[in-house]
């Protein structure tokens, strides 16, 4: 339901279109210092920069490993952060060179053992 406001003068109704100017721009006002805020933030917080490559997710990660291991040794390695991951929200994404290193360091590591 619209509500009218009757004025008996104009200048009441010029008084009144001020006032309601002056808190639009209080409003306003207000705002561009929150954005202000927000844009020192923005520049203030460092951002890692998203590797570029290959990336693959959990099944497509479980279809890459030579050893084909299980869905639950993976999400293992993940939790003890055995494996290079990255999480977006509750995906899981892994970087394929990422993983290509992994697995040349685990293969290179067990040479060493087996030639001690």
């Amino acid at each position: 339901m619209r509500q009218y406001t009757s004025f008996r003068t104009f200048q009441e109704f010029g008084e009144y279109v001020l006032a309601q100017m002056e808190k639009s721009e209080v409003k306003v006002g207000k705002l561009e210092m929150r954005l202000e805020t927000l844009e020192i933030l923005q520049k203030r917080t460092p951002r890692k920069p998203v590797p570029v490559g290959d990336w693959l997710n959990v099944d497509e990660l479980l279809d890459y490993l030579p050893d084909k291991p299980a869905l639950s040794t993976v999400y293992g390695w993940v939790g003890h952060k055995q494996i290079p991951f990255y999480k977006s929200g509750k995906k899981l994404r892994f970087l394929k060179s990422e993983i290509d290193k992994w697995l040349l360091n685990g293969k290179t590591t067990v040479k060493a053992e087996n030639e001690v």
